[in-house]
């Protein structure tokens, strides 16, 4: 678990670098396109007025490059569609089902469900980061954590998820215990954390966490600024709409 949160700082920061990088290339690939476009009108004019061999050489010349990159360009927007549809599709390396036209997100190990109020406003990552999915909301990011085997009991859950921020940093709030929250009828923990990592990188973290006879679950969401307190109650509102596996919750109907 400490593993994964330090992947995510890292994740969060390389991806406003990554960002930055493809800004920058593709304004330059721009700036050569139009002079490449100028010049390309300028050498129809002269061979307009001049019928020289020299200007329709350079028409061609100054031609091919162009077509080339329109047609890369076209390529691009194709490859980029169909990126985003098998990110929705395609999603068996994060261990959870996500589909943004329907708001919903579904466990593979474990069939648990959520639901998304607003799933346009939602971007899924490419790279889950050791999480069952990871999604991503004006830099907000969330995520959900699940494995079959729990914990002794509640407490040892809560002492391994603030070790686990200890672990990767200073946590500036040492009382960072929010309380029990009620999910789909069982009773969650609530820590909500700043922390410090190397004196440089200040993260916010939210975490929620179960353990009993369903499993573990985990929904963890953070952000590397201030994290507003909208965001923060987006949040809580998909935490809210989670559904545990219905098998179990008929399990356990039954022994109550």
């Amino acid at each position: 678990m400490r593993f994964v949160f330090y992947i995510l700082i890292i994740s969060n920061h390389m991806e406003g670098y990554h960002s930055l990088a493809q800004l920058m290339g593709s304004f330059a690939a721009f700036v050569v396109l139009l002079e490449l476009f100028v010049f390309f009108l300028i050498s129809i004019y002269k061979l307009a007025t001049t019928k020289r061999l020299a200007w329709f050489l350079t028409c061609i010349l100054t031609g091919i490059p162009i077509g080339l990159m329109l047609i890369s360009f076209l390529i691009a927007i194709d490859v980029v569609e169909w990126s985003t549809s098998s990110q929705i599709s395609s999603t068996s390396s994060r261990r959870a089902s996500v589909s943004l036209a329907e708001g919903t997100i579904v466990g593979d190990q474990l069939p648990y469900e959520l639901h998304l109020a607003q799933p346009s406003s939602w971007r899924v990552k490419k790279d889950s980061l050791g999480l069952d999915f990871c999604l991503n909301q004006q830099g907000v990011h969330l995520g959900v954590l699940s494995q079959k085997k729990p914990f002794q009991s509640m407490a040892h859950l809560r002492q391994y998820l603030y070790d686990s921020l200890q672990g990767i940093g200073i946590v500036y709030n040492e009382n960072c215990d929010e309380g029990l929250i009620s999910i789909d009828g069982r009773e969650w923990i609530h820590l909500r954390a700043k922390v410090d990592v190397d004196g440089c990188i200040s993260m916010n973290y939210a975490l929620l966490g179960y353990t009993g006879e369903e499993g573990t679950y985990q929904i963890i969401s953070w952000e590397a600024s201030n994290f507003p307190e909208s965001a923060y109650q987006k949040m809580l509102e998909v935490a809210q709409s989670f559904q545990f596996p219905r098998t179990m919750q008929t399990s356990t109907a039954k022994q109550s």
